[in-house]
């Protein structure tokens, strides 16, 4: 229990990192959360035009009319020659802000179902684009049933909603669009949750980690009756409640953002779970990162470096759907890919399923599992190397 506690006075001492990464963690999340829709409660619109890309499979009078209706406030760029991948891509560099697919069939269905890509994962630019061809196809529809036919509907739907005097705007007394913010703002910050949590744990608690295996101090302790390996536990149990500390923090901040949300209920506990889990491996990390016991630029290089790669190859930074079947081969090896997987899952990008939910879990517990036994090898390597540098010295 002294060791225990002498870690966490360790790091009161070395308050500095924590602070400065801390701060670092709370700007980025700013950022994501602005990126997410926050700002998005004004109550006035000026004309807003939006950069959409299109592909009309079914070329009916009712897609042709739909697209006519879009391009009278949009941008519209017909994209049939491209294929869906390259589309993609261009929408996730917001080249694009939308990206639609009117499937063959699509005038004669009774469904008027349409296929669609956003990069701005539910934000305003895709609320208010959705906005439109919805009030355009439930216009329509209703005409249909008034009698008239498929051209004369197209043309009332849109001359009604081009001449409409009053625009429906985001705002934050709309339930919908309070939904939709909440749900934006939750997956952006759990998104980048590991990357940010690898970061302030390896870069604070590892350090201190290193310090106390720092020879000057490691002598002190190593006079004292206590084991090499009841140091080592204590320093794990030491970053592990700092871990479990940074998942509380941030299970409180997504309760109070999508408190009361239909998504919060249904996908709540999954993202909890998920958190938990990769928490278990950032600990792993910075475990076995502090382990290794380098100097301090050198310690800093490889955890920058380390949680980069890991974060690109985990679709941290770049949505898994965007990555190609390459990457995606070596991302598999990899704790963050099976972290995204769960997160796509609960966004909506993939279909969800409790056997690949607990199938992703478990990967990523035993990630942590076998992170942890490197970090327990490491140790037991340096500090064997260390008892015989002693044994020479003292036979000199």
């Amino acid at each position: 229990m002294h060791l225990y506690k002498n870690f966490f006075a360790l790091i009161k001492r070395h308050w500095q990192g924590l602070v400065i990464y801390s701060a670092i963690s709370l700007i980025m999340l700013g950022i994501m959360f602005s990126q997410g829709g926050l700002g998005t409660d004004s109550t006035t619109f000026e004309g807003v035009s939006y950069n959409i890309a299109y592909v009309d499979e079914d070329n009916s009078d009712l897609s042709r009319a739909l697209i006519s209706y879009l391009s009278k406030s949009n941008s519209m760029t017909d994209c049939s020659d491209k294929s869906a991948q390259s589309v993609a891509h261009m929408v996730f560099l917001r080249l694009y802000s939308y990206e639609i697919t009117i499937p063959a069939g699509f005038g004669a269905s009774s469904d008027l179902i349409i296929n669609y890509y956003t990069g701005t994962d539910g934000g305003w630019s895709t609320y208010s684009i959705n906005s439109m061809i919805d009030s355009y196809l439930n216009l329509y529809s209703e005409y249909l049933k008034l009698g008239m036919t498929v051209p004369q509907a197209c043309a009332a739907a849109d001359s009604a909603l081009s001449s409409s005097a009053e625009v429906e705007v985001l705002s934050s007394g709309s339930d919908s669009s309070a939904e939709d913010i909440a749900k934006a703002e939750i997956v952006s910050g759990t998104r980048y949750y590991a990357f940010l949590a690898l970061g302030m744990l390896a870069l604070s608690c590892g350090t201190v980690v290193m310090v106390s295996s720092r020879e000057e101090i490691a002598s002190r302790i190593d006079v004292a009756p206590v084991k090499k390996s009841t140091r080592t536990v204590a320093n794990y149990m030491g970053i592990l409640t700092c871990g479990i500390g940074v998942w509380l923090a941030a299970t409180v901040i997504q309760v109070i953002v999508g408190a009361g949300t239909e998504f919060l209920r249904t996908y709540g506990v999954v993202i909890i779970l998920n958190t938990f889990a990769v928490t278990l491996v950032v600990c792993a990390i910075s475990i076995c990162l502090a382990s290794l016991n380098l100097e301090d630029q050198s310690y800093s290089m490889c955890v920058n470096l380390t949680d980069m790669v890991l974060a690109f190859l985990g679709g941290l930074f770049v949505p898994l759907q965007y990555l190609g079947d390459n990457i995606i081969a070596v991302s598999r090896f990899t704790p963050y890919y099976w972290f995204s997987c769960i997160n796509s899952m609960a966004e909506g990008t993939y279909d969800f399923s409790y056997v690949k939910f607990w199938a992703c879990l478990g990967m990523q517990l035993l990630f942590a599992v076998l992170i942890f036994a490197v970090a327990i090898l490491i140790n037991t390597v340096r500090h064997g190397s260390n008892v015989r540098i002693s044994l020479i010295q003292v036979r000199k």
